[in-house]
């Protein structure tokens, strides 16, 4: 759900994702290049977004149940591209990420945000050589 959640953020962000690569999702549209799923498609041109969520923890109060995030959002550019430009993406992508609160998205999934902590851009190995950037995230969810 989480993963979902981050995607349908950044989409709503048309100064990020006019940066992006469109891809030609299974609805026939084609879409800005954000995927949730075990990996980017081979098919797919960058730059492109990865998101991942690799667990969390517990989170809650006395009434309400609810978890703690851990969200990577992976930043892959074309390799024929400049560094500086997949450095201006992932400090905006960033920016937009960090403390940012989820709650007209989260609500329709019976959740409400705590908020989310995003931490600064990382370097990381490309895909097939493609230059990457990490931000990783923390975000806080309670059911309501």
């Amino acid at each position: 759900m989480i993963k979902k959640v981050i995607q349908q953020f950044i989409l709503m962000n048309t100064s990020i994702t006019s940066q992006l690569a469109t891809y030609e999702f299974t609805s026939g549209v084609a879409a800005p290049a954000i995927f949730t799923g075990f990996k980017i498609p081979d098919d797919a041109e960058y730059p492109a977004i990865f998101i991942s969520s690799h667990g969390g923890a517990d989170f809650g109060t006395r009434k309400n149940i609810g978890s703690e995030f851990a969200v990577d959002v992976n930043i892959y550019d074309d390799k024929e591209q400049s560094m500086k430009d997949l450095d201006l993406l992932s400090m905006q992508l960033w920016e937009y990420l960090h403390r940012a609160h989820f709650d007209s998205i989260m609500t329709a999934e019976g959740y409400t945000n705590w908020g989310c902590i995003a931490g600064s851009p990382m370097d990381v190995g490309g895909v097939n050589t493609f230059p990457g950037r990490l931000i990783r995230l923390t975000a806080r969810a309670l059911k309501i």
